[in-house]
């Protein structure tokens, strides 16, 4: 497996990440929010060694450019459709973590002659009405002077478990609390306000969902939104359990990934 740096333009904007040069079907890793492609690295060096890769830095995020710009879902997933056009992928699956996951599925609303399939890693979805309070309270917090502070504590109070390894919740954090201010809270914003519901209705590909122990997300809609929308349960993990349980999320995209093979 080669790893090779690469670049891509849109619109001005230059957006960073890696590609693999193998000749398999091709996936397309989304990172999730306030993150960088090295969250998902362990997927893509797994799935390297006989696929086409491809794992970008979002714009305002890791290496790539683009602070100061527009960062909602739309335009993060326009990013995404950019790149597997510019890479001539085609309709690779996309695995998103997160916010990732989000995008993916926009992307797959929006332009489905780009995707074939989306895996949506943990990603916030269906947020139960009674922490909609909380949601947008993190709003206000994320755009007060206790920006770092407000981060730090949601991770650690609901996106990592009292048992997450320190040093995974280090990582993380040494990450996510890096971010840029104003990418955060636009993209943060714009999943508050997205119709994932909608979209998961009306998503033309099929879905596998990796729900997370302590997922926030109401896993009982799922199944009865969309017809072909795999469920997972990751127990014993948290919410980055690409990162926490590479080989068990590996195994499951895998197998994600030889259904649909079948299929054809």
């Amino acid at each position: 497996m080669q790893r090779v740096e690469r670049e891509w333009d849109r619109g001005g904007v230059v957006l960073r990440g890696d590609e693999s040069e193998g000749d398999g079907p091709a996936v397309v890793f989304v990172h999730g929010w306030c993150c960088d492609r090295s969250f998902l690295a362990p997927q893509f060096d797994h799935f390297a060694r006989r696929r086409r890769v491809v794992a970008l830095d979002l714009r305002g995020h890791g290496r790539s450019d683009g602070v100061g710009t527009d960062c909602a879902i739309r335009d993060l997933a326009d990013d995404v459709a950019s790149v597997i056009e510019q890479c001539g992928l085609e309709r690779p699956v996309l695995v998103g973590h997160s916010l990732g996951g989000v995008i993916a599925l926009d992307v797959a609303v929006r332009r489905p002659e780009l995707v074939g399939a989306i895996a949506m890693l943990d990603s916030i979805v269906a947020i139960p009405s009674h922490l909609d309070g909380l949601a947008q309270g993190l709003s206000l917090l994320l755009a007060s002077p206790r920006f770092r502070e407000t981060l730090v504590d949601f991770v650690d109070q609901w996106l990592l478990r009292p048992d997450s390894d320190r040093a995974l919740r280090d990582r993380v954090v040494d990450v996510m609390a890096n971010a840029d201010p104003d990418v955060a809270l636009q993209a943060w914003q714009s999943m508050v306000e997205y119709d994932d519901r909608g979209a998961i209705k009306a998503c033309p590909v099929p879905i596998l969902f990796m729900a997370a122990e302590n997922t926030v997300s109401s896993l009982e809609e799922l199944p009865d939104m969309h017809p072909d929308l795999e469920l997972v349960y990751m127990r014993g993990v948290s919410h980055f359990h690409p990162l926490e349980a590479p080989e068990a999320t590996n195994r499951h995209l895998e197998d994600f990934l030889d259904r649909l093979r079948s299929r054809r």
